[in-house]
């Protein structure tokens, strides 16, 4: 069976691997302050640190003796020889989340206490290795759906509270600090977390050494971090406070619900729903969202496209009609919501509350979102920034916008000025918020439609490839689409207006989806159809791309038969399924060309009775069900597979992949970048050349990619 190499030999030298996790405490929040700032304030100290080697049964804790030794009669811990004496010769450190382990070693540990310093190379991180195998981000999450023998204190989190945050208070504002008597308790806590993560980690699918090689990039650009125009942010989070103070307000005018608020999404939802429900059925099923688990209730939504949508249908006289009494009530609704429905508010707080000198640090999670390999973005959220421009026609206008913030223009003044409200203004103006240091630019680079060439260079079929040959040729393939779909002859006879129906049919059905994703997709580019409309559209697509619609069961095919015969590998196309029985307790593996897995924990393939979730009296009836464990931000549940998943991961991982390959070779110059853009921060002398480099490096083919066409703007 065909596995990747062992983590503890990523150096031939070295076999030994300390597992370790430190507990802080300081006066000002970290979840405020992200990671970087925190563990760079002056009062923020450690409280334990615990640490178990490989396999050895028995760990150990230390802790400061100002924290532990000087009180209740304990004596202070023996100074941790054997860990340091691991450090310092280069000995591979593991923790959960690792950024701030890391980061606290070196800003306290070594500063305040002369410990060696801790290199970035030395450092794996336990959760990018529990993501990348498809487990919850939370090492209580993580350890519950492994069911390992160690598991994380339920009391945890009241420790943390008491000693990290409020002990701290106490310890600064008192002449001699006292130990509190749950501190044992405590440094127990801390050492059952390192037991906990070391299952985790041996129960897991080791990281190849390139992985980490690509982790340690990703901490570099975290490293760096990017600047920020703090003047600017200042003045803007100021505007964003009152704009969404001034919604609240009026929501709660409209609704009669003072307890509503922008950001209450539940509540908004429900009001929402209750307004149509009497009226209109059909209104209402578009407040309504499929539930994310079997057996859970319908889930309400608020959303842009269903707002969107509901303003769009209650513009029509007949619609209209139906509600005599709330129709402009709703509308106003919307409306405030469509007002300060914005992020800004809480991305200019965040800029203003973790830069560090003008830089924002740690922005990226590695594996983070999820078993495909792609970053998530924390901290200031860079993943889900606005990318309208103020003045698509005037790049400079976003600047002039800017200008007058700072100098503190009248609300009216800017909306007269820009054309759109306080709240939307702002939102795009999120992005030109980062800036690049004196004499220095930011170079933005981004793949054209890279999950579009994706996905037929995976099928790999003479028709797959013939779509490829659009790109190539630098042929609209929107038109294409909407040729097929209106069956003109010649893509050039396609006005805009058709030409949308096949971006949208680009975009949303290559993944298996229906009438469903083409409206729900539709609605996010302003186009709304009728259901009959929308089901041709959807047939004539998938008649279009025959190939599209073979390739999702050639990769069913292949899953179910690596299943049913555990051990041996099953391809489609470009890609290739296997079934690890004892791997995470039966795991489907689907290895990508560049040859990292995506896996799929605990797969399940049964033949059993299943109840009618549309008709709850209709009697049960036998059906095949294929679901897996799948983790979340919350934790883990079991979710079904279907071939659509199986296209869309096998996509966005092999898109990722590059991605990762590009971060990797502009490490020393990166510092954002999102599924598909990278941006630079270069000197000024540099541009021409690092253009070049840029592109060469984001088309760059290894030979594992021969034959896709990438293209970089």
């Amino acid at each position: 069976m065909n596995t990747a190499p062992n983590n503890y030999r990523l150096r031939s030298t070295m076999t030994d691997i300390v597992f370790a996790d430190a507990e802080t405490c300081s006066l000002i929040d970290l979840t405020t302050a992200g990671s970087y700032k925190y563990n760079r304030h002056s009062s923020t100290d450690n409280l334990i640190w615990a640490w178990v080697f490989n396999d050895e049964p028995a760990g150990s804790i230390w802790s400061p003796p100002w924290a532990w030794g000087n009180a209740n009669g304990t004596r202070p811990d023996p100074w941790p020889e054997r860990l340091l004496d691991h450090i310092n010769e280069g000995g591979y450190f593991v923790a959960w989340n690792a950024n701030f382990d890391r980061h606290h070693w070196n800003e306290v540990m070594t500063r305040r206490y002369g410990w060696p310093p801790l290199t970035l190379e030395q450092v794996l991180c336990a959760q990018a290795q529990a993501e990348a195998n498809n487990l919850p981000g939370r090492l209580e999450k993580a350890a519950e759906a492994l069911r390992t023998k160690a598991r994380k204190d339920p009391k945890g989190k009241t420790l943390i509270n008491k000693l990290s945050v409020g002990m701290t208070q106490k310890a600064w504002d008192s002449e001699a600090f006292e130990t509190p008597e749950n501190m044992g308790h405590f440094r127990s806590y801390g050492l059952y977390d390192v037991y906990s993560m070391r299952d985790v980690w041996s129960l897991t699918r080791p990281l190849t050494t390139l992985e980490w090689a690509e982790y340690h990039a990703s901490e570099r650009v975290n490293d760096r971090g990017v600047g920020v125009d703090i003047e600017f942010a200042l003045q803007a989070q100021k505007y964003a406070l009152a704009e969404t103070n001034d919604v609240n307000a009026r929501l709660a005018e409209i609704t009669g619900d003072p307890k509503i608020t922008i950001t209450n999404h539940p509540r908004k939802a429900r009001y929402l729903h209750d307004q149509l429900e009497p009226y209109d059925t059909e209104l209402t099923e578009l407040a309504e969202k499929p539930p994310k688990r079997k057996g859970d209730p319908v889930r309400l939504s608020c959303d842009r496209a269903t707002r969107e949508a509901i303003l769009d249908q209650l513009s029509k006289p007949e619609r209209a009609d139906r509600f005599p009494d709330s129709g402009d009530r709703i509308i106003r609704f919307l409306e405030a919501i469509e007002a300060g429905n914005s992020a800004a508010v809480r991305k200019f707080t965040a800029i203003v509350n973790q830069n560090l000198k003008g830089r924002c640090h740690g922005g990226y999670s590695f594996n983070g979102a999820g078993q495909t390999g792609r970053f998530s973005s924390r901290g200031i959220q860079v993943h889900n920034l606005i990318r309208d421009a103020v003045d698509k026609n005037d790049p400079d206008r976003a600047i002039d916008a800017m200008d007058m913030i700072i100098d503190g223009a009248p609300v009216y003044k800017l909306v007269e000025e820009f054309g759109f409200p306080i709240s939307r203004l702002l939102a795009r103006l999120i992005r030109p918020t980062f800036i690049a240091g004196p004499g220095k630019t930011l170079l933005w680079a981004d793949w054209e439609q890279i999950e579009a060439r994706v996905l037929p260079w995976l099928a790999d079929t003479p028709a797959s490839r013939a779509k490829l040959d659009l790109f190539r040729a630098g042929e609209d393939v929107y038109k294409h689409a909407a040729a097929e779909i209106f069956h003109e002859y010649d893509p050039v006879d396609i006005d805009a207006e058709q030409r949308q129906v096949g971006k949208v049919a680009e975009l949303a059905l290559g993944f298996g989806g229906a009438a469903g994703a083409f409206a729900a997709m539709g609605r996010n580019y302003g186009l709304t159809l009728p259901e009959r409309e929308v089901k041709e559209i959807v047939s004539a697509w998938r008649a279009g791309n025959a190939w599209c619609v073979d390739f999702w069961y050639r990769l069913w095919e292949a899953a179910i038969a690596a299943f049913n015969n555990p051990g041996t590998w099953y391809p489609a196309g470009r890609v290739r399924y296997l079934f690890h029985p004892t791997l995470m307790y039966g795991t489907l593996i689907c290895q990508l060309p560049c040859g990292r897995w995506i896996v799929y924990p605990q797969f399940q393939h049964e033949y059993k009775w299943v109840e009618d979730k549309d008709d709850p009296e209709a009697p049960p009836r036998k059906k095949w069900v294929t679901t897996f464990v799948k983790g979340f931000g919350s934790g883990a549940a079991r979710v079904d597979l279907w071939y659509g998943v199986l296209a869309e991961n096998a996509t966005q991982g092999t898109a990722a992949s590059f991605l990762r390959m590009a971060v990797f070779d502009l490490q020393d110059w990166i510092v954002l970048h999102t599924h598909d853009e990278v941006v630079l921060e270069i000197d000024l002398d540099q541009l021409d050349e690092m253009r070049e480099q840029v592109r060469d490096s984001m088309t760059y083919l290894p030979p594992w990619a021969k034959g896709l066409p990438l293209a970089v703007d």
